[in-house]
């Protein structure tokens, strides 16, 4: 899809710097823009919202996300993004952040969207 010229989200954790680093080869040999978000959110602002989930929807609680928290190696490359306001407020950097010349400056490629199997 990236040689095709469409843009392609790849979500993760990304605590492994061998894995960005593999991320970022393939954006090369496509000739892509990486564009590395990092979220970030304060602990107790993440510990309520693990709170609120409902089981089954994730194996992360407090103690997985504390524990990551804890061992997560430095990402210098990545543009921080505050997630612990309103979605639309982090969308809002998120956007800025991949596309600073603009929504308007370069063509968009739109697929019908898939849930993961």
């Amino acid at each position: 899809m990236l040689s095709s010229g469409e843009s392609v989200v790849l979500d993760a954790t990304w605590t492994d710097a061998a894995q960005r680093e593999a991320a970022l080869r393939v954006a090369e040999r496509t000739s892509a823009d990486l564009v590395a978000l990092h979220c970030k959110v304060p602990g107790d602002v993440s510990a309520a919202r693990l709170s609120t989930r409902t089981a089954g929807v994730s194996d992360a609680g407090p103690d997985v996300a504390t524990a990551m928290a804890a061992g997560e190696p430095p990402w210098s490359e990545a543009v921080p993004i505050d997630t612990s306001g309103a979605p639309e407020s982090a969308v809002a950097r998120a956007v800025t952040a991949a596309r600073p010349w603009g929504t308007g400056q370069a063509p968009v490629f739109r697929r019908p969207y898939m849930e993961p199997d």
